[in-house]
């Protein structure tokens, strides 16, 4: 179960882009942080740096073909 203050992320995987809103459970209507980083290993390890740096705990993606198969593993 998510406590009121977990934070969660939404990522939207594109080919050389990935998009991130962070959201507080409790307050949906309202971004926490927003981002974009690029989909080489320098971007996704930024990207992994910026959701721990949020503590967020939470995941979830969206995305099309294959994109989303480099930002699971990192």
């Amino acid at each position: 179960m998510l406590s009121m203050d977990t934070l969660v992320a939404g990522l939207d995987v594109h080919k050389k882009t990935v998009v991130v809103v962070i959201l507080q459970k409790g307050q949906p209507e309202q971004d926490h942080a927003t981002g974009t980083f690029g989909t080489t290993q320098f971007g996704l390890q930024e990207l992994t740096a910026f959701l721990r740096q949020h503590g967020v705990t939470q995941v979830a993606l969206e995305s099309t073909a294959q994109y989303w198969r480099p930002v699971w593993m990192a």
